[in-house]
């Protein structure tokens, strides 16, 4: 093969020994058949010239970020390749990663530095080998020596899953981006401590004294977007599943597949991100939406994993409306052969069978409200339930009153927004000084721009809520 003329290679501006240029431009030349049909020293060849392809580009690129340069200084041609080579070396870390073969490469990839790996994730887009890597090496990656790196490399991928959320928000779908950081994602989980990195990277970085330095693009974006951006990991990969009409299967598949790994680590993690990242919640809604069997059942696995472990996480699907979902789609469920399913789902009907005796009808309704997924259960339209427990609503600083306004300024289900003005209305009209305690919750703006809510139930409702506030200032007024 001649690669002596003028023309300029990809590999060019990476300045590599000669020898290993024709050895990477030959392999490039290879369709997928040939390279993997290579000898065990051809490969070797192979591997040790991309090594230092790899070290080369991701040099120039550290470099280039310090320096406040883009990537563009280095040719997106050269990028494209050293990726295609670097996925094919990991190809068989996926296709059958317990293979004789697989353990070959992780060998050989384990007794190497893979910082530069790590940081061609960062400042190339390339997150899929770098997840690939860290996920199937496990603990075989000394964390005290690339924590800084690992964390830098989270910190990309949860950028560019918000960078992806944003767009969902407009009701479109950057479904290659959204993929690449998903599969990365779900890479990395395989490994029990990169879920404690990705969930809580300060504390993961922290606990290897690591100085983490933001990557270049969160630091150019972080002002931009800043509410998508100061989500944490785990609320922007869930955040994801609200935007479900929009998703492909394959593409919720792996949101979940990705929350079902973490749901290993409950203890670990404790339920708390799980709790603020709304994942009970989020997946409840999610089961009662979607009819394929691989949805269904990585769903039920997962929800079953939480309330296994923690009790909080398990009333939080009672509230969230889990035990009448279920019975919905009993017909639905039964007709799956899985008999995985059936275990989980047996074990999940367990868990909410204890809690639901445990609990009572106000607490059932606080997990409800504190779930965000309001449906027309009894309590909202019982006047006793109001009169009986508006008091109790008073306690830990009107948390569920709070709740209820959060709600009400959000973007929401229009049946959601519409209970949420219910129950304020309700509270204001039970309670003795309701009317006082919902003004200070400072609504009246937001309600002032319901009333011209294009759901007349939303209109009606913002309206009325807004009566009662204006009736009781008039009041005030008056006396």
């Amino acid at each position: 093969m001649d690669i002596g003329g003028e023309a300029a290679s990809p590999l060019d501006a990476l300045r590599l020994p000669s020898r290993q240029t024709s050895t990477l431009l030959r392999f490039l030349s290879l369709g997928g058949a040939q390279r993997a049909a290579l000898s065990a020293r051809e490969w070797d060849d192979v591997l040790t010239a991309l090594q230092a392809a790899v070290e080369g580009l991701a040099e120039q690129l550290q470099r280039g970020a310090v320096s406040e340069r883009t990537r563009s200084t280095v040719p997106a041609a050269t990028i494209v390749a050293v990726d295609d080579m670097l996925q094919s070396a990991l190809e068989p870390l996926s296709r059958d990663p317990h293979g004789e073969l697989a353990r070959h490469r992780l060998d050989w990839f384990s007794a190497r530095d893979l910082r530069p790996y790590i940081l061609l994730g960062v400042y190339a887009n390339m997150t899929r080998s770098a997840g690939l890597l860290l996920g199937r090496l496990g603990d075989r990656v000394p964390t005290d020596v690339y924590a800084g790196s690992i964390v830098q490399y989270i910190l990309a991928l949860q950028d560019r899953l918000a960078e992806s959320l944003e767009v969902l928000q407009t009701g479109k779908i950057a479904e290659g981006t959204l993929t690449d950081a998903l599969v990365s994602v779900a890479s990395l989980l395989r490994a029990e401590y990169m879920r404690l990195a990705y969930v809580n990277p300060q504390r993961f970085s922290d606990a290897h004294d690591a100085v983490v330095a933001a990557p270049l693009h969160s630091r150019d974006r972080a002002s931009k977007r800043r509410d998508v951006h100061e989500m944490d990991g785990l609320t922007v990969l869930s955040a994801h599943l609200d935007a479900l009409p929009t998703l492909s299967v394959q593409i919720t598949y792996q949101i979940i597949l990705c929350l079902w790994m973490l749901s290993f680590s409950v203890s670990t993690l404790t339920a708390t991100p799980f709790e603020r990242a709304q994942v009970p919640a989020r997946l409840v809604r999610t089961l009662s939406g979607v009819k394929a069997e691989k949805l269904v059942r990585i769903s039920v696995a997962t929800l079953a994993n939480l309330a296994a472990a923690d009790v909080t996480l398990c009333r939080e699907m009672v509230g969230a409306g889990l035990v009448a979902a279920l019975a919905a789609n009993e017909s639905t469920l039964r007709r799956f052969p899985d008999e995985e399913l059936r275990h989980d789902l047996q074990r999940l009907q367990e868990r909410l069978s204890v809690q639901l005796r445990t609990m009572s009808t106000y607490e059932v309704y606080v997990e409800e409200v504190m779930s965000s997924a309001l449906s027309w259960t009894p309590p909202h339209q019982d006047v006793l339930f109001w009169k009986q427990h508006a008091a109790q609503m008073e306690a830990n600083d009107a948390l569920v009153l709070r709740r209820l306004a959060d709600i009400v300024r959000k973007p929401s289900d229009a049946t959601v927004l519409g209970i949420a003005l219910h129950d304020l209305s309700q509270f204001m009209r039970a309670h003795p000084r309701g009317k006082v305690i919902v003004e200070r919750l400072h609504i009246k703006p937001r309600l002032l721009e319901l009333i011209a809510h294009p759901e007349a139930d939303v209109k009606k409702r913002a309206l009325h809520c807004l009566q009662i506030l204006l009736t009781s200032q008039w009041s005030a007024l008056r006396t």
